[in-house]
């Protein structure tokens, strides 16, 4: 067999045995430090890419022949527009092979499936890492040998609060803490006052003490240092200017989805004569929402005074549906390729929908409650679906559960109080997006206890229909589908996008790259069911 190379730290894997079932595997050969392992299967699939690849003759656009000019030059810093489908991966790995061998590289990649993936397409040259390695690193250059604790904010909440008095506002705090760390703010009432009002935190009447525990959380988590969490990797080296490992040549990818921390601890990760390439997509900045800075493409070229080149060929989309996106948003310029196929954009009403769908087929939606009927009906007919997001699930159990109700007629009575007493205060700070966001949450559940007689149930059908897979029909929203394509996708009540309740300029700005998200993740088939 080919020589295969661990994804996760780039060791040789050899063939093992597996006492329970005498099965063979390929383990890393850096076992125990590494323990990443690999089925029989997996392995012979990933030598037959790796062949494939070798065998492809690479011919780069113009845009990308540009861009690998530049890095052969002598330019300090680029930023490269890649809009959906236009190959920045492929164009990434490719340009890496420019950069003379002897110089230290890294590959900063959103997250950890991305980076596992890109270990086994980078020259050796190249260490890939995620914001969180790159910031674990520097974390324990300086502390030493850390715990890792997922609930250390819980626990220092529990430590300033009374859990069983104030337990309702945890998650509210947990919220605020995580976006001050994301934003590099401080704790001063004004600027938590605009953390809540532009996220849309639940303040539930409890302003005053919430942002007290936020600063006090925020202040212990800075002191306690042999105990981190996920954010801490992040933000402590950059609230501590811990020292980083410095490299010559570093790639940020997804730029657009990164928040300011992140950005900032890359930054801090070059040599002082190094040089940075970024590449994003503006129009694809979606997680406003959650702590991403969406003016991050903008605030890069300008931070770095950066040169900027495009890549606008997209090998994704079909020719009409290219065509139906210069007229929808003439502002962003997407070509089709020379190779690309016609394609087909039609529209269907709901029963000839439920009737042609079928596994391997995704359902996009801007919001989440219209994606439970449907997805329901098709079980009920024996076809597997699932809704994306075991997050969105946790979020609606945590609904549920906070209303303590006795059953599911006082949980329908209670949810409707609370649904028109915060979104009405939200509506009325004009944070419309985040009053959406809460509307849907609510609706949501109201969908998924058509039929169910008991909360048990209802808990049930939560956590069995909202799946991080991807098997059968995949229904999603449009934020839960961002770097997933699909053959045939339907887009589900398209009306609600933009969502009319964005008011905002940057909240119409986000709802204008939703749609354009949506309408760019079929490969043949675009259907819009009305």
């Amino acid at each position: 067999m080919t020589t295969v190379n661990c994804p996760k730290c780039g060791s040789t894997m050899f063939i093992r045995m597996r006492k329970s079932d005498n099965t063979r595997f390929l383990g890393c050969s850096r076992f125990p430090d590494c323990k990443y392992t690999m089925s029989m299967e997996q392995a012979t699939q990933t030598i037959t890419e790796q062949k494939i690849e070798a065998k492809k003759e690479f011919k780069p656009s113009p845009y990308q022949q540009a861009i690998f000019d530049w890095v052969k030059g002598d330019g300090k810093s680029l930023v490269v527009e890649a809009l959906a489908g236009s190959g920045k991966t492929t164009t990434g790995v490719q340009m890496l092979k420019y950069v003379p061998r002897n110089e230290e590289v890294v590959y900063v990649a959103f997250n950890k499936h991305i980076a596992d993936e890109l270990r086994l397409r980078v020259p050796s040259n190249v260490k890939v890492m995620t914001y969180h390695s790159l910031g674990n690193s520097a974390v324990r250059n300086a502390y030493g040998e850390v715990n890792l604790d997922q609930y250390k904010v819980d626990n220092l909440l529990e430590g300033i609060l009374d859990k069983y008095t104030y337990k309702h506002l945890f998650n509210s705090i947990k919220h605020l803490v995580s976006l001050v760390k994301a934003n590099l703010t401080g704790t001063s009432q004004e600027e938590l006052d605009y953390l809540a009002e532009h996220y849309g935190i639940e303040l539930n009447g409890d302003r005053e003490l919430i942002f007290l525990a936020v600063g006090e959380v925020i202040r212990l988590s800075a002191q306690m240092t042999n105990v981190i969490d996920f954010d801490d990797m992040c933000w402590l080296p950059v609230f501590h200017n811990l020292p980083t490992r410095k490299y010559d040549f570093i790639f940020i990818d997804e730029a657009q989805d990164t928040n300011k921390n992140q950005i900032a601890l890359a930054l801090m990760s070059v040599k002082e004569d190094g040089r940075i390439v970024a590449v994003g997509d503006r129009y694809q900045s979606i997680y406003g929402f959650r702590g991403a800075d969406v003016d991050a493409i903008p605030n890069l070229i300008e931070n770095l005074d950066a040169e900027t080149l495009p890549l606008s060929i997209t090998y994704r989309c079909p020719r009409s549906h290219v065509e139906l996106l210069n007229q929808m948003f003439p502002i962003i310029p997407l070509e089709c390729s020379e190779t690309a196929k016609q394609g087909e954009i039609r529209e269907i009403v709901k029963e000839a929908f439920l009737k042609e769908v079928k596994q391997g087929d995704m359902v996009l939606c801007r919001c989440n409650a219209p994606l439970v009927p449907p997805a329901f009906e098709l079980i009920r007919r024996g076809i597997k679906a699932i809704i994306r997001g075991r997050d969105i699930g946790t979020n609606l159990l945590s609904i549920v559960r906070r209303m303590k109700a006795t059953d599911i007629n006082d949980l329908n009575v209670k949810l409707g109080e609370y649904c028109r007493k915060e979104v009405s205060k939200l509506l009325d700070r004009e944070k419309n997006i985040a009053a959406q966001s809460l509307q849907d949450k609510i609706d949501t559940i109201h969908a998924l206890m058509d039929g169910t007689y008991t909360i048990s149930c209802l808990e049930d059908k939560i956590e069995n229909i909202f799946s991080d897979t991807n098997v059968g029909v995949v229904f999603s929203s449009v934020h839960k589908a961002k770097g997933l394509e699909s053959e045939k996708v339907y887009i589900l009540e398209p009306k609600l996008m933009p969502h009319p309740m964005a008011k905002a300029e940057w909240e119409k700005s986000q709802e204008k790259n939703i749609q354009y998200v949506a309408y760019t993740r079929s490969l043949d088939q675009l259907i819009l069911v009305s």
